[in-house]
């Protein structure tokens, strides 16, 4: 289940891949991430809802610096334009984060 503290943790990582212009794995975020995060699942359990933030927000979808370590591409489950990620990666890391609004999970 979704908590907002392994929520929070998974934001500040992207938060910081975005200041180090870089992208990350889904390995390495949800290594990075806590406990009780697999990779495989972190998409359907954090990404999306972080996507939906950014679009609600009108914050860059930083979701698209999450990428496959075989082909350094967002994996098929991005909700953004697949044919748009390099520019889409462009607009995030020069983004200024600072006071941008943290996604939450309801009811958490």
């Amino acid at each position: 289940m979704p908590t907002q503290w392994n929520m929070d943790r998974i934001w500040e990582t992207l938060i910081s891949a975005a200041h180090k212009r870089r992208t990350i794995t889904y390995k390495q975020l949800a290594e990075a991430s806590g406990p009780g995060i697999s990779f495989r699942s972190i998409g359907r359990q954090y990404l999306d809802d972080i996507s939906f933030h950014c679009e609600g927000t009108g914050l860059p979808d930083i979701t698209v610096l999450v990428v496959r370590s075989g082909t350094n591409l967002p994996a098929t489950g991005y909700r953004g334009n697949m044919e748009l990620v390099l520019s889409a990666q462009c607009r995030v890391v020069n983004f200024d984060w600072e006071g941008a609004t943290r996604p939450t999970i309801p009811g958490d």
